[in-house]
C-alpha cells in the first residue's frame, strides 16, 4: 500500500461542535470561523452554535462555510435558559458530536455544563486574553469567571492557551490543571508569496511618505491607541509630514481618539478608516510600511500575524502572544507599555534606515509562514480536538 493510501485510510474525521457568543466581526470570532472552515475543507464534520442573537449586518456569517443545517442558533436569553440548554443537548445527540470546542466565557461555561450531562463528549476550551479597564488595571478575568473555571475545569479535557504568558496567568489560579493545558497560538492563511512581498516592499522603501498601520476594535481601553497618536506628535517637526498614521477599526472610543488628534493638530497625519471588510483590510496591509500595536494586554493578536504575513515589521508592546511572534531587531521591536516616545523612536529608526526596514520586513513575512501559517497551527488543533478514546 502506498504512503498516500495509508494516509487516506488512517484519516479519522472528527465530529466537532464549535460554540461562541455570536459571529460579530472580531478577533475570537474570526479565529473560530477560520478554524471551522479549515476543518470542514479537509474533511472533518463541523457544527457551529451561537448563543446569542447578532443583529449586526456586518458579521462573519457569510464567511462561515459550515452548511446552515449544521448550524445551531440558540438565541438564548441568558446562560440559564433551560430551553436553550435542552436544544443544545438534543443537537449534540442527534449529530453524534464527539468534541465540543468553545471560546469566550459564557460559551465555555455552557460547554462544560454539557459535559456533566454527556460525560463521553470531549470538552476543549480556548482561553481568551487578559483585559485592562479605564483605570489601567490589568486582570485575567473577573473573579466569577475564575471561580467557574476552578469548578468547571474538572469537566474540561483540554485547555488551549494562546501564549506562554497566558499559560502562566491561568496556572496561577488553577495549578492543578496545568497538565490539561496546551499552548497553541493562532494561525493565518498566507495570501501573498515571498517574491510578491519582496518586490512590493522594494518599491515602498523609497516612497517619501510612510504609512503606519494600527488595526483593532476601538471598544477596549487595553488597545491604548492614544500612545500611537501621541507618538506621531513626538516625531521631529520636519519629519511628521513623512508619516501617515492609519487606523482600521471602529468602536465607542473612536470619538476620544479623534478628539486627541484634533487637540494635537494631527488631522493631516492621522486617518480613521472605520471597520473594514477582509479585502479592504488586506489592501491596507499591502500599502503600509510599519505595523504598530500599543496594547496593554492581549491574548494572541491576529493582527500581528496578518501584518507580518504581508511583509510589515512590527512595533509592539511585549504582551500576550506578540512575545511569541516578534523577534527583537529581527522582525520588529518591542516598546514599553504606555510609552509614546519609544514608539516614535522606533518609527524614526525605520525611516532613517530603509535597508534595515526592508530586511526586517522580509524576515517578518518569513517567520509567519514558517511558524504561524494556518496549516501548521491546525495540525495542533486537530490533535487537541481528537475525541476521547472509549
Amino acid at each position: 500500500m502506498s504512503a498516500e493510501n495509508q494516509s487516506k485510510n488512517s484519516f479519522q474525521p472528527i465530529r466537532v461542535l464549535f460554540i461562541i457568543n455570536n459571529l460579530a466581526r472580531a478577533g475570537a470570532e474570526g479565529v473560530f470561523v477560520r478554524q471551522a472552515n479549515f476543518l470542514s475543507t479537509v474533511g472533518h464534520r463541523v457544527f457551529f452554535a451561537t448563543l446569542f442573537p447578532d443583529f449586526s449586518s456586518d458579521n462573519l456569517s457569510s464567511e462561515l462555510i459550515v452548511p446552515l443545517v449544521d448550524r445551531l442558533f440558540l438565541n438564548s436569553r441568558n446562560l440559564l435558559d433551560y430551553q436553550a440548554i435542552k436544544k443544545l443537548i438534543k443537537f449534540v445527540d442527534q449529530n453524534k458530536i464527539q468534541t465540543i470546542y468553545a471560546t469566550l466565557e459564557l460559551p465555555k461555561i455552557l460547554a462544560r455544563l454539557i459535559k456533566v450531562i454527556r460525560p463521553k463528549v470531549k470538552i476543549v476550551i480556548r482561553e481568551s486574553s487578559a483585559v485592562t479597564n479605564q483605570h489601567g488595571q490589568v486582570k485575567v478575568k473577573d473573579w466569577k469567571f475564575k471561580l467557574a473555571d476552578i469548578i468547571l475545569n474538572f469537566f474540561t479535557n483540554q485547555i488551549i492557551v494562546l501564549s506562554q504568558e497566558m499559560e502562566h496567568l491561568v496556572v496561577q489560579y488553577q495549578p492543578w490543571n496545568k497538565r490539561k493545558i496546551v499552548i497553541i497560538g493562532n494561525g493565518i492563511p498566507i495570501i501573498d508569496d515571498q517574491k510578491k512581498v519582496a518586490m512590493r516592499n522594494l518599491i515602498k522603501k523609497d516612497q517619501p511618505e510612510w504609512l503606519v498601520l494600527a488595526v483593532a476594535s476601538m471598544n477596549y481601553y487595553e488597545r491604548a491607541f492614544e500612545y500611537i497618536i501621541e507618538a506621531i506628535s513626538l516625531l521631529p517637526k520636519d519629519k511628521q509630514n513623512e508619516f501617515r498614521l492609519i487606523f482600521a477599526g471602529d468602536g465607542t472610543l473612536r470619538t476620544m481618539y479623534e478628539k486627541q488628534v484634533a487637540e494635537l493638530n494631527l488631522c493631516d497625519q492621522v486617518k480613521f478608516l472605520g471597520r473594514l471588510n477582509t479585502e479592504s483590510l488586506q489592501e491596507e496591509y499591502r500599502r503600509a510600511h510599519i505595523f504598530v500595536m500599543s496594547s496593554t494586554a492581549e491574548g494572541f493578536p491576529n493582527v500581528v500575524l496578518e501584518a507580518g504575513s504581508f511583509g510589515l515589521p512590527i512595533i509592539t508592546t511585549p504582551v500576550g502572544g506578540a512575545t511569541d511572534v516578534v523577534r527583537e531587531e529581527e522582525t520588529g521591536f518591542f516598546v514599553p507599555i504606555k510609552n509614546a516616545q519609544a514608539i516614535a523612536e522606533k518609527l524614526m529608526l525605520f525611516k532613517n534606515d530603509p535597508e534595515r526596514w526592508y530586511r526586517m520586513s522580509l524576515a517578518s513575512r518569513q517567520r509567519i509562514e514558517v511558524h504561524f501559517s494556518l496549516n501548521q497551527i491546525m495540525k495542533k488543533i486537530v490533535e487537541a480536538l481528537k475525541p476521547n478514546k472509549l
